[in-house]
């Protein structure tokens, strides 16, 4: 039901035919993570012990009995050589869903996006203690609170305009626009010499040069539409659907998908897990959905896969007008439900 022979195609220049030894094949090796994740296996050397006794896992990867199954340091070695920079573990991902996507498995009117924490592979009992000063941490919390209060008089007192790009305070006085700092924070200042004349300046800033500066990120404008649209009426109602089912994905990811800890270290390696992990949830909602089909149903979504390779050889590719479709390399991620 499932059809791996794509990935064929995104490894092809990546292995030679007329030199070196004889090698694995692709799918081969990318099927046995998709065990490791789908059946909720720790490790990889735990996977090739299981793959060595388990007749069905020999019997998905196209071995025999009498065949040989890979080194447990096989995957991870092909992995950073060839996969890694073909963004194989993202492409799987995609032509996974597009796969229910075509078969019209997928309703995109409702999408629902959440974030979740995964711990880390690090040791709680290996961490370096350092003695903080009391005076120190009395200035920390002094410096917070007026942090705090100085947030929440911006936020209240002071009007966005989006047209001119700047901020008017409450005296209609203007605060510019002037640079973006590498955190993404667009800085908005005021002129000093108006300020020092302002009655308000006591309460609007205590800098010494009499001026007042306000900060938003680049994605604030994103955030404001999305808080638009979270008071439309009909919203309240939809928003309470969040917790039947992207948090129940994350809890099954948790549970049974080895998504609570990971062993990966650096964010390529653990966006490929995520990445994997979401493609095995999807192929267990795919294969479940498609089993409760007719027969019929069946081979008509077989027969437009296959009749939508063999067009895609004679007609150039074209990317997909659909903006449910996420690309994990923005690391985004859409598994449908």
């Amino acid at each position: 039901m499932i059809d791996f022979n794509f990935i064929y195609e995104l490894v092809e220049d990546t292995y030679s035919t007329d030199n070196g030894r004889p090698s694995l094949d692709p799918v081969m090796l990318v099927k046995i993570p998709l065990i490791q994740c789908l059946y909720g296996i720790r490790s990889m050397r735990q996977t090739i012990k299981e793959i060595e006794v388990n007749m069905a896992y020999r019997w998905f990867l196209g071995l025999t009995l009498d065949d040989r199954v890979p080194h447990f340091t096989t995957y991870g070695k092909n992995y950073s050589r060839r996969f890694q920079e073909k963004e194989l573990i993202s492409e799987i991902f995609s032509r996974i869903l597009n796969q229910a996507l075509r078969a019209g498995l997928i309703d995109p009117s409702e999408i629902f996006v959440d974030g979740t924490h995964i711990k880390a592979a690090a040791n709680n009992h290996k961490y370096t203690k350092q003695l903080v000063e009391q005076q120190a941490k009395f200035m920390s919390d002094q410096l917070e609170l007026e942090i705090d209060l100085d947030r929440k008089k911006q936020a209240k007192d002071f009007i966005y305009d989006e047209y001119f790009d700047c901020y008017l305070c409450p005296e209609n006085q203007e605060l510019t626009y002037r640079t973006t700092t590498r955190e993404g924070y667009r800085e908005y200042k005021s002129d000093p010499k108006i300020c020092a004349q302002c009655p308000l300046l006591s309460v609007c800033t205590e800098s010494r040069n009499h001026q007042k500066v306000i900060t938003r990120h680049i994605w604030k404008e994103a955030l404001e539409i999305c808080e638009d649209i979270r008071h439309q009426k009909g919203m309240k109602e939809l928003y309470q659907k969040r917790k039947e089912t992207i948090e129940r994905l994350f809890g099954t990811a948790k549970e049974y998908h080895n998504l609570r800890y990971t062993r990966e270290r650096g964010k390529s390696k653990m966006e490929d897990k995520v990445g994997l992990t979401l493609a095995c949830l999807n192929i267990k909602k795919l294969v479940k959905m498609m089993a409760g089909k007719p027969f019929y149903f069946v081979q008509i979504c077989q027969f437009s896969l296959h009749f939508a390779s063999l067009f895609r050889k004679y007609k150039k590719r074209q990317t997909s007008k659909m903006k449910f479709v996420y690309n994990l390399k923005q690391y985004k991620a859409c598994s449908f439900l």
